[in-house]
């Protein structure tokens, strides 16, 4: 899996006043030349991942089997026992967007971001099945001056804490941009995440 991130600063009216990527060249590199294609069936469990479902609510997926019959699937569902790390019986589960104003480098292992000054729900997630790319994005808008430097994603998940099964949320990507993102009072941000399988 390869991924790519793009930040656009925007105005008040949604313009674009600059984008930064990072990867970018990689990323288009890799579609372009791509020769091991994933399957439909992996781009949907992926984009699965990511769908936001409500407390209590379900998600399935249709999804073709080994014998050619396309079957519908349960991913996201209210389990209780034995607990699913999506299940929906603790809360909501969705994917989002952090951003943050440290500028200390990336590692593996980062579980946060380090400085977090907002965080986002995922507000449109897409899947391109002819070129295998998911796209997941976010919109943010400013009333004061900051430099974003660290962009993070991340997933609620249900998870085992002492004996108790409870929604948390853990760090899948850590992002920082050279230099920063100077935005202003009024401006935004639209942060898209790309992954291509």
């Amino acid at each position: 899996m390869v991924r790519m991130l793009c930040v656009e600063l925007i105005d008040r009216d949604f313009q674009v006043i600059e984008e930064r990527c990072v990867d970018k060249d990689i990323f288009e590199e890799y579609v372009r030349s791509r020769k091991d294609d994933s399957t439909n069936n992996w781009i949907t469990l992926i984009g699965a991942i990511f769908q936001a479902v409500a407390n209590g609510e379900s998600y399935s997926l249709t999804i073709v089997d080994v014998d050619g019959i396309s079957v519908s699937a349960y991913f996201k569902y209210p389990w209780t026992s034995p607990a699913s790390i999506f299940s929906t019986a603790y809360g909501d589960l969705n994917a989002y967007i952090s951003l943050g104003t440290d500028s200390t480098p990336t590692s593996i292992s980062d579980y946060k971001l380090r400085s977090k000054v907002v965080d986002k729900a995922v507000e449109s997630i897409s899947i391109d099945t002819a070129n295998r790319v998911m796209s997941l994005t976010s919109t943010f808008a400013f009333t004061s001056a900051v430099t974003i430097y660290e962009i993070g994603l991340e997933l609620d998940v249900v998870a085992l804490v002492g004996n108790t099964y409870k929604k948390t949320r853990i760090l899948l990507d850590r992002t920082v941009m050279s230099g920063g993102i100077a935005v202003q009072s009024g401006q935004g941000l639209r942060v898209t995440y790309r992954f291509s399988l």
